[in-house]
């Protein structure tokens, strides 16, 4: 009986633990694609105070000096999954402390971080690992290192564990561009998280420039953007947030895309050095509530609201609407920090507005941000002429209902002070608007990817044509009486200009490649043994940053690349032929055979190979032509 017994569970377990995990993927999937608000600093020494943090709406936090081992951490995890509080663990055994301990955790073998995560590789509640905060451009290297480790760690598992790295907000001298697209090519995530905290005596000047950087690098590698905002005060001037500077960053953070929001803190980290005054949801000693905890609740609750909302629409870009009135355009908003900006909303005819507003574009949704300067609490008094709009939603505070235009047709809505609103359009088109929307769309395409582009990348005559084919659609374009006919030559010049855009190391890569098939069969016999060395010194340099061919062109690769191909080819140049002079054949002698093999070659009949060029220039000028021919001939006559 005991047999038939065991048996029967066995076969249950052996059916229950596919779906175990498929459950647990589940979870992980479903917190990697939808809106969570997250935390840093959590109150958690009771399970009564994390019941208190689920109170106020934070969904996922970072468990502090993990340990598997220890009592009181698997506790802290405990009572998470208990008030369905997802964590990310800070262990002790695999996180790199600012920076001090990066080689010894870059040194973990999968095998070795496999065996610290294992015991939570199928916990609901665990949904990953933090590898390192705010790591340097120069540290990026270790963190690759140690997250292609830990994805090699849950490789052979059903696992969908995060390794979370957040990085640097721009800091002084720092090109904050090449440190996000160094972030993408060394560590090699589908997200990117940083954090910014704007909310000074009037908003930090780069805090747009900052968002939009991060997100338009998350956008071109197809990946996820993180953001921590700023939820308490602290030193360097950092003030205590209000409703509307919360509304603020969080509707910013939308615009751009981002699927998680992290507070800046929860609780307040301590009571000494920078955070001597500061004011948090929860005070240092992990109970006291703070007036602050009620408004982060309120903004928790209104995203818990959207997200299943929001989270159904992929971001496309986004633009700054700037009112006539240059007053009212913050500093934050200046247009020279404002790159790579989303171009041609065409659900969007008309817009007014007294207040610039930051407009996040979806497909088929957008979020509308009073952008006006956060300190000076003006309300925007907005109006808005959809182009093809049947229906119109937004989701406010909270609440979502349908929007109605007014009896001029226009749909109106005054926004406080850093109040945002997600608004979900209905479009109806006849069968020749789509056709022109499909043609739009393409061109909308093309323009967003050139707005991203640095012009030095590219070959420049390459890059003109592009430019000029892409400039005869613009105008046209911004009318509102244009048709399919008259747009369809023009988009599909542009493709076919697009199309034919050479970048720089793509020049160089084919100069190369030809380069290093006409030496191939070089011999090192018929030239001097030192400019022959040189020779080799630079051609080995050339193909050694040929192989590296990063995944995206970067200005530095390119300079690199040209400044070693001019030094291999001029190095081949300077290549001293100490052979016979006309001796084609390489028999020791000169005869009508050379000569007739050198005037079939500059007759183009024949070719020769890299040797035969170099005996074959007679006059030593670096080319092969009848001139040379005619030395040998009368050479060989005996006429010279």
């Amino acid at each position: 009986m005991k047999k038939i017994i065991s048996t029967i569970l066995i076969v249950i377990l052996a059916l229950s633990f596919p779906f175990a995990i498929s459950a647990n993927e589940e979870n992980e999937n479903d917190f990697k694609q939808n809106l969570y608000m997250g935390d840093w600093v959590p109150a958690m020494d009771t399970e009564e105070q994390v019941k208190t943090m689920a109170e106020n709406g934070v969904q996922y936090t970072f468990v502090w000096f993990y340990d598997y081992n220890n009592e009181k951490s698997r506790k802290q995890v405990e009572w998470c999954a208990k008030y369905g509080i997802k964590c990310i663990l800070k262990d002790v055994h695999l996180e790199v402390y600012g920076g001090n301990n990066a080689e010894q955790i870059a040194a973990l073998t999968p095998e070795k971080i496999y065996e610290i995560i294992e015991p939570n590789l199928n916990n609901p509640a665990v949904v990953g690992y933090n590898i390192w905060d705010e790591p340097g451009q120069q540290s990026l290297y270790y963190v690759g290192m140690i997250v292609d480790n830990f994805k090699k760690a849950i490789s052979k598992t059903s696992s969908n564990l995060i390794p979370f790295v957040n990085l640097y907000p721009p800091l002084a001298g720092m090109d904050y561009e090449s440190y996000m697209n160094d972030y993408f090519e060394k560590v090699k995530l589908d997200y990117v998280s940083f954090d910014i905290y704007p909310l000074l005596d009037t908003t930090q000047s780069n805090y747009i420039y900052a968002v939009n950087t991060a997100a338009t690098a998350a956008r071109n590698h197809n990946a996820d953007f993180w953001i921590f905002i700023q939820s308490m005060s602290f030193a360097a001037g950092h003030v205590e947030p209000d409703l509307s500077g919360l509304r603020f960053q969080a509707y910013t953070s939308l615009a751009f895309g981002a699927k998680k929001l992290m507070h800046f803190c929860y609780k307040r980290p301590g009571t000494t050095g920078e955070f001597v005054e500061s004011v948090a949801s929860i005070d240092a000693d992990g109970v006291t509530k703070t007036p602050l905890w009620d408004l982060t609740q309120q903004l928790n609750s209104e995203m818990h609201f959207l997200s299943p909302i929001y989270s159904k629409y992929k971001n496309l870009g986004t633009y700054v609407y700037y009112p006539e009135n240059p007053n009212t355009i913050p500093p934050y908003l200046n247009k020279r920090l404002l790159l790579n900006q989303y171009v041609a909303n065409r659900s969007i005819k008309q817009t007014s507005s007294d207040q610039p507003l930051l407009i996040g574009v979806f497909n088929g949704a957008m979020i509308l941000l009073n952008a006006s300067e956060i300190t000076e609490k003006k309300t925007a008094t907005v109006s808005i002429d959809f182009r093809y709009a049947d229906k119109v939603f937004i989701t406010r505070a909270g609440e979502r209902i349908e929007w109605l235009p007014g009896e001029n047709g226009k749909y109106e809505i005054t926004l406080e002070s850093g109040e945002g609103v997600f608004v979900e359009l209905n479009e109806t088109l006849t069968t020749e608007q789509q056709k022109l929307e499909t043609l739009i769309n393409e061109y909308r395409e093309i323009a967003i990817w050139q707005s991203t582009q640095n012009e030095k990348l590219f070959v420049t005559q390459t890059y003109e044509s592009f430019i000029e084919a892409l400039n005869a659609v613009s105008p046209i374009f911004d009318t509102d009486n244009i048709t399919y006919e008259e747009l369809l030559p023009l988009v599909t010049t542009l493709k076919t200009a697009y199309k034919n855009i050479i970048t720089v190391n793509m020049q160089y890569r084919a100069l190369t490649e030809e380069f290093f098939k006409d030496y191939s069969t070089i011999k090192t016999e018929y030239f001097s043994a030192e400019s022959f060395t040189q020779y080799e010194e630079a051609k080995t340099a050339l193909k050694n940053i040929y192989d590296l061919n990063p995944s995206k062109d970067t200005l530095t690769y390119n300079r690199s690349f040209i400044k070693a191909y001019t030094t291999a080819t001029e190095a081949a140049k300077q290549l001293s032929y100490t052979g016979l002079y006309g001796d084609l054949n390489f028999d020791g002698r000169t005869s009508l055979i050379d000569a007739m093999l050198l005037f079939l070659s500059c007759a183009g009949k024949r070719t020769l190979d890299i040797n035969q060029q170099y005996a074959a220039d007679i006059s030593k000028n670096g080319s092969v032509n009848l001139t040379d021919a005619m030395t040998l001939f009368k050479r060989i006559a005996g006429k010279e």
